[in-house]
């Protein structure tokens, strides 16, 4: 039956991009789709433009070509599966209805994943976000990951477009190599679209409360704001979209003010009020390797009045790299120098160990059961002026639980969350 429904859905999906012909851009890459999809929707929507992007990271063999056909997340019943079909069957919503632009977030977490969704969607805009390790249990090595994630750019047709994020040196080798026509984005100086500056933002407490950053584009220099949220790498969703504004014609300070409104996803260094007038860097939602470092190292470099902690859980899907990619985390925390780490769970264990072998002091390094236990550990430490990241994957470590016992504001703060139920 499932089998049955997804064919039924890819059909009908089909049907509905022939006969409305939106622009199709799809998001790909190891890290930051959800983040880039949710900017580039943000900051192309107009009342000339209707946008429907992918609820959630709803990104997959069914949740393709239901954003194609009706949008929203997945379908709670198979009678709401049916719903889904039959509006297929009809074309899709009605002729005023339908969007021009549908940014689609395309995952992978096997070889194979992307082509048939490529196959269906045919965009004629594909953004890379980035390559790094992820999934390796299936993927094998980071080689593996490249040959699936560049086919975003590398299946566009020659009259296509390709966003592609130059401060990534695999992603860089593509040009030159694809046919299609490429806009780069990133902090480099050869970037189309680059970050200038970045600059903090704090709170009457001198902690930080969010960025801005000045863009490079199209001969203009722009400052955006993005409050609430902390870290170089949170720049990216930016640069990508004013390089999408540029291929289809967007006035770029038109598309600075819409962004405005751009608040990331939850659970992506989010910035949030922690007990006892602390700040927690929310960085619950998932880890891999690279993004866990990035997250460490804007720990290390944000400058607070107060300590700094951090609550680690495990990195799933890494296969037998595992083990050497917790120990370089470990090492990457005994470098910074924290004043508290604490893990959780039994692989995130090796994060612990390698930290204590490169000279972290045994005193300020726990490994607990939970994420319950790890919010239990640090709250009788936390003072004013401290900051807290917690990042781990999310189904093995649930940080997200650990972050609302540590909220000064759980009932105003909760909704902003990583739900726990949460695909």
């Amino acid at each position: 039956m499932k089998h049955l429904v997804r064919w039924l859905l890819r059909r009908y999906a089909r049907q509905v991009l022939r006969k409305r012909q939106p622009t199709v851009i799809a998001v790909a890459g190891s890290v930051g789709k959800t983040a880039v999809k949710e900017a580039i929707a943000a900051g192309v929507t107009s009342v000339q433009h209707p946008v429907r992007q992918t609820a959630g990271n709803f990104n997959a063999e069914v949740g393709v070509p239901v954003t194609i056909i009706s949008g929203g997340g997945p379908p709670a019943s198979w009678w709401a599966w049916l719903k889904v079909i039959a509006r297929g069957m009809n074309g899709g919503w009605p002729n005023t209805g339908y969007p021009s632009i549908l940014v689609l977030e395309l995952g992978a977490d096997h070889p194979g994943d992307l082509r048939p969704l490529l196959d269906l969607a045919q965009p004629t805009i594909g953004v890379l976000t980035s390559l790094a390790p992820e999934h390796l249990e299936f993927f094998g090595d980071e080689h593996g990951v490249a040959a699936e994630e560049t086919l975003v750019i590398r299946r566009l047709p020659p009259a296509g477009t390709g966003v592609i994020n130059i401060d990534d040196p695999e992603i860089e080798q593509l040009d030159g190599h694809v046919d299609c026509r490429l806009v780069t984005y990133g902090w480099h100086e050869r970037a189309d679209v680059r970050a200038e500056s970045l600059t903090l933002t704090k709170n009457e407490r001198g902690l930080p409360d969010g960025q801005v950053v000045k863009v490079s584009v199209a001969g203009s220099s722009i400052p955006i704001a993005l409050p609430g949220v902390i870290g170089r790498h949170q720049v990216y969703p930016i640069l990508a979209t004013l390089a999408v504004g540029q291929i289809i014609g967007d006035d770029p300070v038109t598309m600075s003010q819409r962004l405005s409104a751009y608040r990331p996803p939850p659970g992506r260094m989010r910035l949030l009020d922690g007990l006892q007038g602390s700040i927690l860097i929310d960085d619950s939602y998932n880890a891999s390797p690279a993004a866990m470092l990035a997250a460490l190292q804007t720990l290390a470099d944000v400058p607070v009045p107060g300590k700094k902690y951090a609550i680690l859980g495990q990195m799933s899907e890494l296969g037998a790299a595992a083990a050497r990619w917790h120990d370089k985390v470990g090492q990457a925390v005994a470098r910074y120098g924290f004043d508290r780490l604490i893990t959780v769970g039994p692989l995130a264990h090796r994060i612990s160990t390698a930290a204590l072998a490169a000279g972290y002091p045994a005193q300020q390094n726990i490994n607990v059961p939970t994420a319950e236990a790890a919010a239990a550990s640090l709250q009788p430490q936390l003072n004013s002026g401290d900051a807290t990241l917690l990042k781990g994957s999310r189904f093995a470590s649930r940080l997200e639980r650990a972050v609302k016992l540590l909220l000064a504001n759980p009932a105003r703060d909760a909704q902003m969350l990583v739900h726990s139920d949460e695909k």
